[in-house]
């Protein structure tokens, strides 16, 4: 739902157009989703707000991106550059609130979030196939 999100707000905030052939092809998107979520077994208020701050966020990350990197006259690859040490020290900063250690069964994050290892590293490679995608 990120791209639905961006060109909205592109729209709203930029008035940047939205083509038709966009519009055609974030139909089929919106519409899968709307089918999941009504379909869903069981909805969650706090997952849905914490899945609007994700697409929230990431949305205007990369409304801020593509801005920053015209503005500047960059490439993808030299704005990741100057970005990732900024990136790095916030990750350094919370990996200790929700990190687990891996030899042990037992999490010592400061939230102590019940997560198995195979959910912690389905996570950990979709975020990196996502991020590997994304900087392509």
């Amino acid at each position: 739902m990120t791209t639905p999100v961006v060109a909205v707000l592109q729209l709203v905030l930029f008035n940047v157009p939205i083509h038709n052939k966009l519009k055609l092809a974030l139909v089929p998107v919106c519409v899968g989703v709307a089918m999941a979520t009504v379909t869903d077994v069981a909805f969650n208020l706090t997952g849905a707000v914490y899945a609007v701050c994700g697409i929230m966020s990431t949305s205007l990350y990369q409304i801020w991106a593509k801005s920053r990197q015209q503005d500047l006259g960059v490439s993808s690859f030299q704005l990741l550059y100057y970005q990732a040490p900024l990136a790095a020290l916030m990750v350094l900063a919370v990996v200790p609130v929700f990190d687990t250690v891996w030899s042990t069964d037992t999490a010592i994050g400061l939230l102590d979030l019940q997560v198995n290892n195979t959910g912690a590293c389905a996570i950990a490679l979709t975020g990196l196939a996502r991020h590997f995608g994304v900087n392509l």
